[in-house]
């Protein structure tokens, strides 16, 4: 399905994180193989730049719009896996097994917010709120 405006500029920053996930599984950056310390530098990297802020603006916007429609069990969902990968991410010295389980963790997210989420609830998101939310994405972008 097609995203409405407001939620889109959230798809397409799923597009990033899946590459993301998929360098972890493979251990590999852009096709090329690196040590694990190199690729979690990367990941940290491309977590504090990118993902954390897609996770505050999720928390900030997405979030009440779903309680609001009485989806508390996606809304534990997504809290709960923004908190474990955000726990992970921290983390010093992982080996490659858990920079691999950090990898089908954040992939099993963006699934389940496009497939589940997305899919079957954006006509249900109020107008007003999409647009706000699409002004905080253009507000990020130019900030940035």
């Amino acid at each position: 399905m097609k995203r409405v405006m407001g939620i889109r500029d959230f798809s397409d920053d799923h597009q990033g994180a899946l590459v993301l996930a998929r360098r972890c599984k493979k251990g590999e950056i852009k096709g090329e193989s690196v040590s694990k310390i190199v690729l979690w530098d990367y990941v940290r990297k491309e977590f504090s730049d990118k993902i954390n802020q897609h996770f505050h603006l999720e928390e900030v916007y997405l979030i009440p719009m779903l309680e609001n429609l009485d989806l508390t069990n996606e809304v534990s969902r997504i809290r709960e896996e923004h908190e474990y990968l955000r726990t992970l991410v921290n983390l010093t010295k992982p080996d490659m097994d858990m920079i691999r389980t950090f990898g089908e963790i954040l992939e099993s997210h963006v699934r389940f917010e496009e497939r589940e989420v997305f899919e079957k609830y954006q006509q249900k998101f109020p107008d007003n709120i999409l647009k706000e939310i699409s002004e905080s994405w253009i507000h990020f972008r130019q900030n940035k």
